[in-house]
């Protein structure tokens, strides 16, 4: 028999802000591969604005934040971004080892 591929799963952390730096609740998270698959996403920011993705492959990455509504008492609406850009093509790249937890992405919508 042939012996599956193993590896030890990665994690991404981080918070999500407004440019107040108010932490921003209920923000979707995706981890997206480089042709832009969808392939890790978070349950939503807590409170505070932070998420955490676990269960990746060791492989390259783009962050991809998502505001669920549009928070009137701090500033009104929010558009999506990409950790590092605005855009796909000008996002940070995020590379992770097997069993890598990379902490500290910490992006700002507005």
């Amino acid at each position: 028999g042939v012996c599956p591929l193993v590896y030890s799963q990665a994690r991404l952390t981080g918070t999500v802000r407004n440019i107040d730096e108010w932490g921003l609740e209920e923000v979707s998270v995706y981890v997206l591969s480089t042709n832009g698959t969808v392939v890790g996403r978070d349950n939503g920011t807590d409170w505070a604005g932070n998420f955490l993705i676990s269960g990746l492959a060791p492989g390259t990455y783009v962050v991809y934040a998502v505001p669920a509504y549009h928070n009137q008492d701090f500033g009104g609406s929010y558009a999506p971004t990409y950790y590092g850009s605005s855009s796909f093509a000008g996002a940070t790249r995020i590379t992770l080892a097997a069993g890598e937890t990379r902490s500290g992405l910490n992006m700002i919508v507005s």
